[in-house]
């Protein structure tokens, strides 16, 4: 196969990968913002990390230690709890 083709399909590939999960990440939350309230919109910048390490370790063999359990406990109880507050106000 010719090596110039992969390297174009690779990136014409990542390009599309990022422009498109920017796109479609930025109108998610911009119809956050306009659907609850402000505070809870926040609260995705600490729910990421979780889901991410949540999908890279089936899906990518990341490593997966009880620490990274206690962390992930922590964020996801006080995610929770801040939207809980969140609610009630």
């Amino acid at each position: 196969m010719n090596k110039r083709f992969l390297v174009i399909g690779s990136f014409a590939a990542a390009l599309w990968l990022i422009i498109s999960g920017s796109v479609i990440g930025f109108v998610a939350y911009n119809w956050l913002l306009e659907s609850v309230s402000t505070s809870l919109v926040s609260t995705y910048t600490f729910v990421n990390p979780v889901i991410a390490m949540l999908l890279g370790t089936p899906v990518l063999g990341e490593p997966f230690s009880r620490m990274i359990l206690v962390g992930l406990v922590v964020v996801t109880v006080i995610v929770i709890s801040r939207a809980e507050r969140s609610r009630k106000t």
